[in-house]
């Protein structure tokens, strides 16, 4: 009964717990976005700002236009109203049921060419962002197809995030990533990545990232180690990473898709001299999807740097504690002498006064001078006195 009684208990809980969870979204704060192809859809357009769950989902009924025709695409765009802020999509489901009729679905943030794409092969997704204020999903198809629900399915949830808890990521296959400036903070770390796949429509022939660091440490740089490799047989493309320290590596280290012998390749870790890197990565062709790599910069003290910094640190706290000796012997010096004294005032203490008064107190002794006629003594002078006047004097007194 007991048992009984605590699992009736257990489900009220849960069940109250679940309204709680449903109903923390006020309804007209939540907006449910359907877009499924067909052959008279339209675009749709949402602000994030003005909801506090946006799901885009192609589940509908009934289904109209029993055919879809070849070429057939529908959009949908989302966009944030504040300045600090980013989007991203989470997927809770996403589906193809086979490769034909090679259906797609597509992320752009510009016209270059999409930031993601799957499809029946490449359908692997849970959650991306980007700190671009404007998404567009596209869903396509390359062949006609008859509609049914079951050919593909998918559902997300997007959302407005604040830019600072995207993680920096660049990509140089895509055109609007390419020729930029980033400042990594001290202790910060970014990737980068030089082909995704699905690629893009279009691919840059040269893309360049220029990258700094703020930190005022003098020992911390900026570190670059290819985490990943590979290349696939139309590889035509080359890396070159420039600014590196010349003590330690070639100033500029190139990795080609022939350079057996890069440092890159080998995943060394390097860092730079002047706490700046250049990243080039350049293709011969646009659609020349060869090389593919993945990169980690980072601000850090490289372990040389770091060796040389703990011994310097370990110098300074030595000289601190020498400087800690020596005015721990000179205190300990004064308070010996100042013992010394003390013990003499204790056992002779009119001694010591008398002698300590006479030396501050005593006088210069003048030795008089006798000269003929008058007295001289230092710089008074006393006339002589006849002795004949004095016995006059006395006897004046005595009349």
């Amino acid at each position: 009964m007991t048992t009984l009684s605590s699992l009736g208990l257990h489900i009220i809980l849960l069940s109250n717990l679940t309204n709680a969870t449903v109903s923390s979204f006020d309804p007209d704060r939540v907006h449910t976005a359907v877009m499924r192809l067909s052959s008279n859809c339209t675009s749709t357009y949402v602000r994030l700002d003005q909801y506090d769950r946006v799901e885009l989902t192609s589940s509908v009924w009934p289904l109209h236009d029993s055919i879809i025709q070849a070429n057939t695409s529908c959009t949908a765009h989302f966009m944030t109203g504040n300045k600090g802020q980013g989007i991203c999509i989470h997927s809770n489901d996403l589906f193809f049921k086979r490769q034909e009729p090679r259906i797609h679905v597509k992320v752009y943030t510009s016209k270059f060419g999409p930031e993601r794409a799957f499809n029946h092969a490449h359908s692997k997704f849970r959650n991306w962002c980007t700190p671009h204020s404007l998404v567009t999903i596209e869903l396509s198809t390359l062949r006609d197809f008859y509609n049914q629900n079951g050919e593909y399915r998918y559902s997300f949830l997007i959302s407005n995030v604040s830019k600072d808890g995207i993680d920096t990521h660049y990509h140089l296959d895509s055109f609007n990533q390419c020729n930029l400036s980033h400042t990594l903070k001290s202790g910060e770390e970014m990737r980068i990545s030089g082909q995704r796949y699905p690629s893009p429509d279009r691919l840059p022939s040269n893309c360049l990232l220029h990258l700094e660091t703020s930190s005022t440490d003098e020992y911390e740089e900026l570190c670059i180690l290819i985490d990943d490799y590979r290349l696939v047989d139309n590889c035509l493309s080359k890396l070159e990473v420039s600014g590196l320290n010349s003590r330690f590596w070639p100033e500029t280290e190139y990795l080609g898709c022939n350079d057996t012998n890069s440092q890159l390749r080998s995943k060394t870790e390097m860092c730079s001299g002047a706490k700046f890197l250049t990243i080039n990565l350049t293709r011969s062709a646009i659609d020349d999807t060869g090389m593919i790599f993945k990169a980690t910069v980072k601000v850090k003290k490289h372990p040389f740097w770091e060796v040389i910094s703990n011994e310097q640190s370990e110098l300074r706290g030595l000289g601190f504690v020498k400087g800690l000796t020596f005015f721990i012997a000179a205190i300990n010096s004064f308070a010996g002498i100042g013992a010394a004294i003390l013990a003499s005032m204790i056992r002779h203490p009119r001694s010591f006064w008398k002698n300590w008064a006479e030396t501050m107190n005593a006088t210069h002794q003048c030795t008089p001078v006798h000269y003929e006629g008058e007295y001289k003594n230092h710089d008074v002078t006393y006339p002589e006195v006849s002795t004949s006047h004095l016995e006059e004097v006395t006897e004046a007194k005595a009349y």
